[in-house]
């Protein structure tokens, strides 16, 4: 798959926060998405700061949401677990909040509009 027909951008900062930034959430993104937490699962860490950039994504799919449910799900998260969400509109956070209440919570988690703040709080 070219660089151009990837859905999703994958990137390990120095700081050892992953990146990735949403460019669309459809099947295909989910599909991409599945791999990388998989891939993750095998390698775990004992601390994981995780960054969802998805400003530039419309709103998830069905088939996005049932597959991140099971990957949320199945993942063996290290206690010391942050994630940002970086949105761009109130209603990513409405659905993420109600996506993200649906689940035992196995990491703390923000909502962000600012990358920089979602940074930074990470690194807290």
């Amino acid at each position: 798959m070219s660089e151009s027909e990837r859905r999703i951008d994958y990137q390990a900062r120095d700081d050892g926060i992953i990146v990735l930034t949403f460019k669309a959430m459809d099947r295909q993104a989910a599909d991409e998405f599945a791999v990388i937490v998989k891939l993750a699962a095998e390698n775990p860490r004992s601390k994981m700061r995780t960054l969802y950039d998805m400003r530039e994504s419309d709103t998830p799919t069905r088939y996005f949401v049932a597959m991140q449910a099971q990957l949320y799900e199945g993942f063996p998260y290290p206690d010391d677990t942050k994630t940002a969400y970086v949105i761009s509109s109130g209603d990513n956070a409405i659905w993420l909040r109600i996506l993200r209440n649906q689940y035992r919570a196995k990491d703390a988690y923000e909502i962000f509009y600012d990358f920089d703040d979602a940074v930074a709080w990470l690194l807290e």
